[in-house]
């Protein structure tokens, strides 16, 4: 039984990051910064998306220092030139069902600005899913005129709230953003359960800095209330908190 826990305990954590475009911009920098990251601590560290230029990322990509799969970019990312949320929902849940159905098991997944892979990886996987909101995506669209236009985002919209609800943990930039996190989305506001699935969801806990560089080579001390939170023995505790990044209460206001 010891050798057997203490095989468990040296097994290399394996890590996904899923993101819809990795382009050059903050929310790519940052889940590149993350993965780097966690490559630095020792980790297996993927990038998975259905989008990505290698003469149009940044240099750490384009130098290969982190693993990149590309996937359901078969699907386009318009339909005559509309539709772009939906085909980009699209596109995300078809480079998920690759990863879940050809690549081996995942200790944590992270994902962020579409949620809509979540509730597949929570029924698919044992994996702990972490989602990343920058901010809310139905505050994007502020074109609203028609009733079809209503009707297709009263659609999206409802599957970010919900498929969002079903993450084990999820993480906004400040409390500026964790303030318009709740007033967009009841469902997390209230703490009710998911339509989606029986758990309740998930607080959404400031994260700021997103990266701070300076504790990539600190030694880990477990954080208060992670292992209940997420249900994680301690080195599950550990992968998690290596992905946070020690986050701070004295988060930006605006």
């Amino acid at each position: 039984y010891q050798r057997r826990v203490h095989g468990i305990n040296q097994m290399k954590q394996r890590v996904a990051l899923i993101h819809p475009y990795l382009g050059i911009g903050g929310a790519e920098q940052l889940m590149l910064n993350l993965a780097l990251a966690l490559q630095k601590k020792g980790y297996d560290v993927c990038m998975y998306t259905p989008r990505f230029d290698p003469n149009h990322c940044f240099q750490e990509l384009k130098d290969r220092k982190v693993r990149v799969e590309v996937h359901g970019n078969w699907f386009p990312r318009t339909i005559f030139n509309k539709l772009i949320a939906f085909c980009a929902y699209v596109r995300m849940l078809l480079c998920t069902l690759f990863l879940i159905i050809f690549r081996s098991r995942f200790h944590l997944i992270i994902l962020d600005q579409v949620p809509l892979p979540i509730p597949f990886l929570r029924l698919f996987t044992r994996a702990k899913i972490l989602f990343y909101c920058h901010y809310p995506d139905k505050l994007l669209c502020v074109e609203r005129k028609s009733w079809i236009k209503k009707a297709y985002r009263y659609f999206l919209d409802s599957i970010e709230e919900h498929t969002m609800a079903m993450s084990h943990a999820i993480v906004v930039n400040s409390k500026f953003t964790q303030r318009v996190f709740y007033n967009s989305f009841a469902t997390m506001a209230k703490g009710k359960r998911s339509c989606c699935c029986c758990c309740r969801a998930p607080k959404a806990t400031v994260l700021y800095p997103a990266i701070e560089l300076s504790a990539f080579d600190a030694p880990f001390q477990p954080k208060e209330g992670v292992e209940s939170v997420l249900n994680l023995d301690i080195e599950q505790a550990k992968l998690f908190n290596d992905c946070l990044l020690y986050p701070s209460d004295a988060a930006d206001e605006g």
